[in-house]
């Protein structure tokens, strides 16, 4: 499970350019059947998931916080759906 701003995405100085470190470990994991999941504090998964798509990341799930939720909430949330996915 990887974070997106300023982790897995450098959205503070490059924005929209992958961490490369980053990116190499996601798409090995995707190479060796590992899902790759995202967590992020946004409110919509729908930028992430374009932003990530371009800059090569491989993505089987991004969980993003409510509208109005806090972020420790809506981690907590993300902890609790992605941790409930099957083996693939």
């Amino acid at each position: 499970m990887l974070d997106i701003d300023n982790t897995s995405l450098e959205t503070e100085y490059h924005p929209g350019e992958p961490n490369r470190p980053v990116l190499a470990v996601a798409q090995w994991a995707g190479q060796h059947q590992v899902s790759v999941l995202f967590v992020t504090a946004r409110t919509s998964s729908s930028s992430a998931r374009k932003q990530l798509s371009s800059a090569g990341y491989p993505i089987d799930a991004i969980c993003a916080r409510k509208s109005g939720g806090g972020t420790a909430d809506g981690n907590q949330r993300c902890r609790t759906t992605t941790a409930s996915f099957p083996d693939s």
